[in-house]
């Protein structure tokens, strides 16, 4: 698993031989109901364009979650790769970043470890 980490978000490349499906997502963040103990303000929203998958969701602190999702094509014989992207907006203040970050990483690596 690759990672990146730009302020407030948190990226991850994720190879699996067999494929990685917008609903091994779904699946897994079902287990989640709780975002950093936060709880969703209501349920989340999804909805899609040609190549990406969007789960958002307003938590009780204000902040809002978007987390994108897309398969990669990749080349005849190559794993399928799959591009998970978290963002989360209106945190008030930066000392809340980084265990924000954290958090994702840790829960991008259970995800990962599901596949």
């Amino acid at each position: 698993m690759t990672t990146t980490q730009p302020p407030e978000s948190r990226q991850a490349t994720i190879e699996r031989g067999t494929g990685i499906t917008w609903d091994d997502w779904l699946t897994f963040f079902g287990t989640t109901p709780t975002i950093n103990g936060e709880s969703l303000t209501g349920d989340p929203r999804i909805n899609s364009t040609e190549k990406w998958r969007y789960w958002r969701a307003s938590l009780t602190d204000g902040t809002e979650i978007t987390v994108s999702f897309q398969t990669k094509k990749t080349p005849a014989g190559s794993p399928t790769k799959g591009i998970v992207s978290v963002d989360r907006t209106k945190l008030t203040g930066a000392e809340l970043i980084d265990p924000t970050k954290t958090w994702w990483k840790t829960k991008l690596g259970e995800f990962a470890a599901t596949l």
